[in-house]
């Protein structure tokens, strides 16, 4: 089992080094070593894996070319977002693949609609109060942070969410990129909410906080 220690000197020369491996059920964890430095693990491969992880589903407006992948995440989710667009293709996707989803309405619609089909939108609303439709018409965010400040103030205590996963394909228009890496940073500043992770079907990104990172590179069994 490989661990990559990365810290960040003064002098902006970055350093990996092999270290001895721990256990977490989580993808993150914090710890204070001796020399009193912020220290955080990481096990991103878990998100993949069959371990028992309390995440959040936040689904972007992307092409969906990992269907499988995503499906598989959405079951294993605890609290399930669809943001703007992204609701029309959920929502085809799950009408040509009812069989594989469980439960296939998400607990949160969100966004400012101005992708969303509005039969789609309508479809959502009718679902009850188990699933909210809620717009965000706020053109200073984007419709991805919007939807992180919307889940800060809704997923229930009970559900104790230790991460959240955001499903995306990367392509288009460069700006767009640019974008999900800045809602990374503006994530930091919404209070209560959990570590948040970028997932595609190819790879995972997350933003690495200021001290000391494992990131555990363990097999996905």
């Amino acid at each position: 089992m490989i661990q990559i220690l990365l810290t960040y000197p003064l002098n902006n020369v970055l350093y990996i080094v092999v270290v001895a491996s721990c256990k977490r059920n989580q993808i993150k964890y914090r710890y204070q070593p001796r020399d009193n430095m912020c220290c955080f693990a990481w096990f991103p491969r878990r998100i993949w894996s069959n371990s028992q992880l309390r995440y959040a589903l936040v689904v972007l407006n992307s092409d969906i070319s990992s269907a499988d992948r995503l499906i598989k995440l959405w079951n294993g989710a605890k609290y399930r977002v669809l943001v703007d667009g992204a609701a029309n293709k959920w929502f085809k996707l799950t009408q040509e693949t009812k069989k594989d989803i469980v439960d296939p309405i998400p607990n949160l619609v969100t966004g400012d609609f101005d992708s969303i089909c509005p039969n789609v939108r309508k479809f959502y609303e009718q679902q009850g109060s188990n699933c909210k439709v809620i717009c965000t018409p706020d053109q200073e965010f984007t419709d991805f942070t919007k939807a992180l400040q919307e889940i800060s103030k809704r997923i229930p205590d009970s559900e104790d969410i230790s991460e959240i996963y955001a499903f995306t394909e990367y392509g288009g228009r460069l700006d767009h990129i640019f974008g999900l890496f800045e809602t990374l940073f503006h994530a930091n500043k919404i209070k209560n909410l959990p570590p948040v992770f970028l997932v595609s079907g190819n790879t995972i990104d997350w933003l690495l906080p200021a001290g000391k990172n494992i990131i555990n590179l363990e097999s996905e069994s």
